[in-house]
């Protein structure tokens, strides 16, 4: 719902959540005691797997309920939340929850419990336990501390000691099988990047035993839900974590299919990647693309990401962008707009000092910055006379923003605002 700009539905939601929990603070403290002591735990000592949306909890007894990934699930896209909407605190009763329910996770994820197919009860599952990793991670960026603050390292030492067979992870720990689930384990929720050899071995093997022809993919070779059909859901799974992957692929063959061919001046053809302004007249003249992108608007400038297209901050961008070889090319140019108030504290200069810096440490060549908002923009598009020293960043250059051509100007306009790192 964020990423499709329900705000307000999201809010709904991690607000009932929040309720759901806090109701059972009772539940959640007599199981951490439980799992302090060893002993194992009876129905009501757990939180179940579904409510209703008065916060009962729901009476389908041939549904499973001890299953703790969706609670992992649920702490990550939360942060994801107040990221997307621009939190900067969490509201008092969704901080009493995630307390609550990382205190809870970070008690049980040794336990088996069932899986995110609602399956495999007696079994530790790599999935789960990187839903859990990615939660009580994602809590950190919201700078929430407390007594969980071990759990993430110790839950990624057990996957890869226990959850990793013949250079791949397991289905489960004792089941050699591989799972298409497995892709959480980097995308989203990055137990592993998805250039770690043990995903990528993983990948192949979900290429090779689940996926077909057409691109459906399995959830598991030995599925027989509805006779073990192929999932959507995973498909576009397979999809997202191939995102860097491609670009990288594409740049890749870009650089293949011009470097050192010979141009008519008696030299030889290098690539770069500052495009200054053709990236408006390129676009003019290219049909709609399958990224949603319509006929004859302009083409993303550069590196950067296609305007509007990147959803998950600019940390994640920089991090996307620097897995190409910017040392093959003569230069490569990335934009990011911030909001001004992204900038309104010393401490968010100092992260980012740290964001430029880590571009640079993962060898990345070229970024730049506009701080302004969108506002700001169609206000000096309606009174030019008015904001003559507005000043932006264009592609490898700046220009007074009301001598820019109309194009040029929505492109920047619709350049993604970022509101927080």
């Amino acid at each position: 719902m964020d990423l499709a700009g329900e705000r307000e539905s999201s809010r709904r939601f991690h607000d009932w959540c929040a309720r759901a929990v806090n109701q059972r603070r009772a539940v959640v403290e007599r199981a951490i005691e439980k799992a302090d002591r060893g002993e194992p735990l009876a129905e009501t000592d757990y939180l179940h797997t579904r409510y209703t949306l008065e916060g009962r909890e729901g009476d389908d007894a041939a549904w499973p309920n001890f299953q703790l990934d969706g609670l992992g699930t649920w702490l990550w896209a939360l942060a994801e939340h107040a990221r997307l909407a621009g939190l900067r605190t969490l509201p008092p009763a969704w901080q009493e929850a995630t307390t609550l329910t990382a205190r809870y996770l970070a008690a049980l994820w040794p336990r088996p419990c069932y899986d995110c197919w609602e399956e495999f009860e007696d079994r530790v599952h790599p999935y789960t336990l990187a839903a859990i990793y990615g939660g009580l991670q994602a809590l950190a960026s919201l700078g929430l501390e407390g007594e969980w603050g071990a759990a993430p390292a110790a839950i990624r030492a057990y996957v890869l000691d226990q959850g990793v067979q013949d250079g791949r992870l397991v289905k489960s720990i004792g089941n050699p099988a591989v799972d298409a689930s497995l892709l959480g384990m980097a995308t989203p929720y990055r137990l592993l990047e998805p250039g770690d050899l043990p995903m990528q071995t993983t990948v192949s093997r979900i290429e090779a035993d689940l996926r077909r022809e057409g691109g459906g993919v399995h959830r598991y070779a030995a599925d027989t839900y509805y006779g073990g059909g192929e999932w959507v859901l995973l498909t576009s799974w397979l999809g997202w974590y191939y995102a860097d992957e491609v670009m990288v692929a594409v740049f890749e063959a870009y650089f293949n299919a011009v470097d050192g061919r010979p141009n008519t001046r008696g030299g030889d053809y290098r690539i770069n990647l500052l495009p200054t302004t053709c990236h408006v007249y390129f676009g003019s003249v290219i049909g709609a693309t399958p990224d949603g992108r319509l006929a004859n608007k302009p083409l993303s400038e550069g590196i950067s990401p296609v305007q509007g297209a990147d959803r998950r901050g600019p940390t994640a961008v920089v991090k996307s962008v620097a897995k190409m070889d910017h040392v093959l090319t003569g230069g490569t140019l990335l934009n990011q707009k911030f909001t001004p108030q992204l900038l309104a504290s010393d401490d968010s200069l100092d992260k980012l000092v740290r964001l430029i810096r880590t571009y640079f440490n993962l060898d990345g060549h070229h970024i730049q910055f506009n701080v302004v908002d969108g506002a700001t923009l169609r206000a000096a598009q309606e009174r030019p006379e008015q904001y003559r020293d507005l000043i932006v960043r264009v592609a490898g250059y700046s220009d007074y923003f009301c001598d820019l051509s109309e194009a040029l100007q929505e492109e920047i306009i619709a350049r993604t605002e970022h509101q927080s790192f």
